[in-house]
Parts: C-alpha cells; sequence; structure tokens
C-alpha cells in the first residue's frame, strides 16, 4: 500500500517538473514518462526493499547465495526463541485472563509478569527479525544490500527521534509523501504530521489486527497518543539530560507493549466467552 502511494505521488511530482519548459536535467533518473513501465513498476514494487520510489531503479541481481542461507538460518532461530519465549512466559500468563472474575489486581500482576517477556519478544520479532534479518536478506537477493533500514533507535534520547531512527523507509516515505508536500500546499508542520500519524495508525492496524482478526481501534489510539508522548519525552530529554530521556523512552515502550498485549488478551477472552455461550 506505502508503495502504491510512493509510486503514485513520485510520478506526479515528475509530471509537473516535465512540463515546466525550463527545469533541470537528472542524468540520474530516467525522463518521465519513459520511466511508466511495466519492467519499472515490476522492479520497484518486487526487487526493491526501500519503499520510497526512485524513478532509476537497478534491474541487475546478482545475490550471495551463501549470504542469504545465513539470514535463513538466522531468520529460523530468531523466530523459534520469540516462539519458545511466547509459549513459556506470555501464553500461560494471558490464559489467566480467561477469568472474568479476575479484578484490576489480578490484571496488573499479569502485566508485571509479561513485561520483560513482551519486551524480549519485541525486539526479536520486530527488531531482530524484520530489520537485522528479513529486510537485509531481502536487500542482498535485490542486489540493494547498502540499503539502511534502521539505525541505533535504542539510543535515542526522545520518541521522535526513535521513529525516525526505527523504521527509516517507511519514516521517509511518510516525511517526503505526506508532510512535506501539505507543508508546501499552506497547511501547518503540527497538522502535517497528525495526518502522517493517522496514515500510521491506519497501517499498524492492517499489520497487526488484520491476522489476529481483532479490530479495536487500539493501534490507532496508541499511534496518536504518541503525539503528545513525543512532546513529553522531548521536554524530559532537554530538561534532564538525555540519559533520563533514553530511560524514559525505554519505560514508555515496555508500558504500552504491555498494555498493548493486555488489550489484546482481553479482546480475546471476551471472543472466546462469546463463542463458548454460542455453542
Amino acid at each position: 500500500m506505502t508503495k502504491t502511494w510512493s509510486y503514485a505521488f513520485a510520478n506526479s511530482k515528475l509530471r509537473k517538473v516535465s512540463r515546466q519548459k525550463n527545469h533541470k536535467d537528472n542524468s540520474n533518473l530516467l525522463e518521465y514518462p519513459n520511466n511508466v513501465t511495466i519492467k519499472n513498476l515490476f522492479t520497484y514494487f518486487i526487487f526493491t526493499p526501500p519503499i520510497q520510489y526512485q524513478p532509476c531503479l537497478h534491474s541487475k541481481i546478482n545475490p550471495n547465495w551463501i549470504a542469504i542461507i545465513k539470514y535463513a538460518v538466522k531468520q529460523f532461530l530468531v523466530l523459534y526463541v520469540t516462539l519458545f519465549i511466547g509459549i513459556q512466559y506470555l501464553y500461560p500468563e494471558l490464559q489467566t485472563l480467561r477469568g472474568t472474575e479476575n479484578g484490576w489486581i489480578h490484571d496488573l500482576r499479569c502485566g508485571t509478569n509479561i513485561a520483560l517477556p513482551v519486551a524480549i519478544c519485541w525486539i526479536f520479532y520486530c527488531y531482530i527479525s524484520t530489520y537485522r534479518v528479513y529486510l537485509p536478506a531481502y536487500a542482498e537477493f535485490t542486489g540493494m544490500k547498502n540499503t539502511v533500514f534502521s539505525t541505533d533507535w535504542w539510543n535515542s534520547e526522545d520518541l521522535n527521534v526513535f521513529w525516525r531512527k526505527w523504521n527509516i523507509p517507511v519514516h521517509e516515505c511518510l516525511k517526503f509523501n505526506v508532510v512535506v508536500p501539505l507543508m508546501k500546499n499552506g497547511y501547518s508542520k503540527m497538522f502535517s504530521i497528525f495526518v502522517a500519524y493517522i496514515l500510521a495508525g491506519i497501517l499498524h492496524e492492517y499489520l497487526n489486527s488484520l491476522p489476529l482478526g481483532v479490530y479495536n481501534g487500539m493501534h490507532m489510539f496508541f499511534t496518536l497518543l504518541e503525539i503528545p508522548a513525543g512532546y513529553i519525552t522531548t521536554y524530559i530529554g532537554e530538561k534532564f539530560g538525555k540519559r533520563i530521556g533514553n530511560l524514559t523512552l525505554w519505560a514508555y515502550l515496555i508500558i504500552f507493549h504491555t498494555i498493548g498485549t493486555l488489550f489484546y488478551g482481553y479482546k480475546l477472552r471476551d471472543m472466546s466467552v462469546f463463542l463458548e455461550a454460542v455453542n
């Protein structure tokens, strides 16, 4: 979806540039509309790891199969560890939520018990599996192994820096295809960022809620909540130093990932109770 959006927006921009009489030619880019071909489209959607569309795309693919096999082994090990932690530590605790008579004290105890396993599973699955194994293997296969997908997000002093470092392809897509165009059309920076967060929330709902069949708007809520949280963590980092800001960021990530996991546990509990009542 994001690639379709970037492809359409980038070509719309190139079309406007091509209509200008005295626009500067760039020898590194194909002249519009010569780039709008089936081959170029197929190469971008299938063989290009970055989301941001570029008219001049490589067509030479010479993967290092030994490196890809190593990535495959790493992916298996990472997923195995994630599944092991989930089965051994998360699943038993979430099963205790099935009892509808449990109160908030039990839910708090459950949250404290799963906080560390949730953080470890998030790091293993969302970061190591995706940004350190799968996407680099994809880039290796497509001949774009120098593509950067994330940097040292763990050292971020606030939430805004974290999002710039955590997912660079999506960040650049939202920045150049949403925020910058809206600001050029006269909208304020705050409104442009708000629209970008709404789109990010929709993407999170699609990627996380659809596989589980749980639609409660939780990801949209937490995504929009990160706008004021970003200002708060920035203030703390500037007021008390980067180290305290980084500790605040990690506390925020651990707490809200734990709350999100509990929300899913509640929703799945309600669904199981409903199914048992129907049967």
